[in-house]
């Protein structure tokens, strides 16, 4: 059978360039979807907000609303295309908006979960401090769809389904809670997955415009090479690769570790009628923890012990503890809580009473400027200073009165008098004001 009636089957499947818009118009989609301002300006601010409230309320389909709504894959794939084209006029203006959307975007966030009264790490924010080999993948191909959406006469939902695969905005809205609650793993995690969803989007745009699309190059200014800048491209590509392709190794042995664990447990601990409590087990450490209702015999330990190589664990410290110890461990996390609300209920007496401090004082500030008055009616107001200070024998106490005409110095000594009686135990110092109209 001869091949071409085949290639030109495929062809007529894989075949993008049947639909595809001219060049030009591409190019002014994608300048389109770059611009920072007008639609674009108030879809990022909508965007921003959206996803920090669906973060702190760990809600997913608030968080995917924000996502559809986020303009940051137009600058993205501006981006990639100006790399495919050597178009550098486009490079500028795409990462020039690229640049302000996510400075803005992280300010924002940041202001927002300063200001929020949730600090918890939820699941939403928790999932995307981690990033993986897998995200690379995501974000290569949602890339893919992405440049062969913009490329497109008709418009369809590829868009839509980009923004919501490759998760742009949630990453910098996390990036945002980090900086905002001093908390450095979870922004350089969540900024890290950003990074990859950027460059891969940017390089499925690059690899799709050169070799499907097979784009002319722009004319360089003279001395530029593009080698040297497709050599720069590449080496970013690989930088961002590297670190997602370990941390992708190391979640797919923890979650192997986790469940070989389980397993482990179930067959060689619980099988043989041995009540289980609790067990904890610790990747990182290569540990495992085992809670039993009963004492388990020694030599039976060692052949529980022994047996763990079965299961694909690899020389565990396993620790057997008694119920005792589960009972015990559970007592000092209930302490541990019992203590964070007993110093939650003194802030909060110690709340009330300086509320209660504050209102007595009031009262009996307004109380002596009745008295005040009735003893000389220029006196239109008076106050206590919240100046106190202590010697080794009395407090001194600094006074305000306010008065709308000059009073003589007979009454002023009267005014003392009265003052003296109020507050016997202590040194005074009063302090006149004279405001006139007042």
């Amino acid at each position: 059978m001869s091949i071409n009636p085949i290639k030109s089957i495929l062809k007529s499947y894989f075949d993008l360039r049947i639909d595809q818009l001219n060049e030009t118009l591409i190019v002014s989609n994608i300048k389109q979807a770059s611009e920072f301002k007008g639609t674009n300006l108030w879809a990022l601010i909508a965007a921003i907000l959206i996803a920090s409230v669906g973060l702190n309320m760990n809600s997913t389909a608030v968080i995917i609303g924000a996502m559809l709504i986020s303009p940051l894959m137009g600058p993205i794939i501006g981006i990639g295309y100006a790399l495919a084209t050597f178009n550098l006029e486009m490079f500028k203006q795409a990462a020039k908006n690229f640049l302000t959307f996510v400075i803005i975007s992280v300010v924002t966030a940041s202001i927002y979960f300063w200001i929020s009264p949730f600090k918890e790490m939820g699941s939403e924010i928790t999932g995307r401090t981690f990033p993986t080999a897998y995200d690379v993948l995501i974000a290569f191909f949602g890339g893919v769809a992405g440049i062969v959406a913009f490329t497109r006469k008709e418009k369809s939902n590829i868009i839509p389904g980009v923004a919501i695969a490759t998760a742009l905005m949630p990453p910098l809205c996390v990036a945002g809670f980090g900086i905002a609650n001093f908390n450095f793993s979870c922004f350089a995690g969540a900024t890290y997955l950003f990074i990859i969803n950027c460059v891969m989007i940017a390089f499925a745009t690059f690899m799709v415009s050169k070799v499907i699309f097979r784009v002319p190059n722009f004319v360089y200014a003279e001395g530029i090479s593009k080698k040297r800048i497709n050599t720069i491209f590449y080496l970013i590509i690989l930088l961002t690769i590297i670190p997602s392709i370990y941390m992708g190794y190391t979640l797919v042995q923890k979650t192997k570790f986790t469940e070989n664990t389980k397993n482990y447990v179930a067959d060689e601990i619980e099988n043989k009628n041995i009540p289980v409590l609790k067990y904890n087990s610790s990747y990182t450490k290569n540990e495992i923890e085992v809670f039993t209702l009963s004492d388990i015999d020694s030599n039976v330990q060692k052949i529980i012990i022994e047996n763990s190589e079965f299961y694909g664990l690899k020389n565990p410290s396993i620790k057997f503890k008694s119920a005792k110890e589960y009972i015990a461990q559970s007592s000092e996390k209930e302490t541990a809580d019992q203590q964070k609300i007993v110093a939650l209920q003194d802030s909060l007496v110690a709340y009330q009473n300086l509320q209660a401090a504050i209102h007595n004082q009031n009262q009996e500030e307004k109380d002596i400027l009745t008295e005040l008055h009735a003893i000389e009616p220029k006196v239109k107001a008076f106050g206590i200073i919240d100046m106190n200070f202590v010697d080794a024998s009395k407090t001194h106490i600094p006074l305000f009165i306010v008065t709308d005409d000059m009073i003589p110095k007979e009454m002023e000594s009267s005014i003392r008098r009265y003052l003296v009686t109020k507050f016997p135990n202590d040194s005074i110092s009063i302090n006149y004001k004279l405001i006139k109209n007042y």
